[in-house]
């Protein structure tokens, strides 16, 4: 029997297994079966405007902040 840390029991995805095992199961599911038959008569989209945006805005106002503080 494991026995988990009292300040950390009450975390989520800590107390059991079976929360981490039900995302794993609804990450593959939305990977391998809903997200290819989603889009299996859609044009990809087109993300590079909100990539670039991502990286250059989001990376660099977040890591200013962990460097500064």
């Amino acid at each position: 029997m494991v026995r988990l840390d009292p300040l950390v029991k009450n975390w989520p995805l800590i107390g059991s297994p079976v929360y981490v095992l039900v995302i794993i199961a609804l990450y593959l599911f939305f990977v391998l079966v809903a997200g290819p038959k989603f889009m299996e008569n859609r044009r990809r989209y087109n993300l590079k405007k909100i990539i670039a945006a991502y990286n250059n805005i989001l990376q660099v106002l977040s890591n200013a902040y962990l460097f500064y503080g």
